[in-house]
């Protein structure tokens, strides 16, 4: 999800917890194959890496289980990958 500064390109990383990997793996229907916290990991830090290298700022947002299905509720969304971008735009908006 990337945003604009002055300077260029912003993306926004969800980051989960470890403790909180296995409660938010429910949260993806949507997802083609589950992962387990340590690929998801090892994923992630590669993407953080290769958007900096990019030359790209990259924000990165926690996720916290009880949290994101509180707004998801709030707002009549199903849990899926749809809503999930949603939330971190929102967190990452300041919302």
């Amino acid at each position: 999800m990337p945003g604009r500064t002055s300077e260029g390109c912003v993306v926004v990383l969800p980051w989960y917890h470890e403790s909180d990997f296995q409660q938010l793996q429910p949260a993806r229907p949507d997802a083609r194959v589950a992962l387990s916290y340590e690929n998801w990991r090892r994923a992630a830090s590669s993407e953080v890496y290769r958007q900096l290298a990019s030359g790209h700022a990259v924000e990165i947002v926690s996720v916290r289980p009880e949290r994101y299905r509180a707004w998801i509720a709030k707002r009549g969304l199903a849990d899926n990958g749809d809503a999930r971008l949603r939330y971190i735009a929102a967190l990452s908006a300041g919302a």
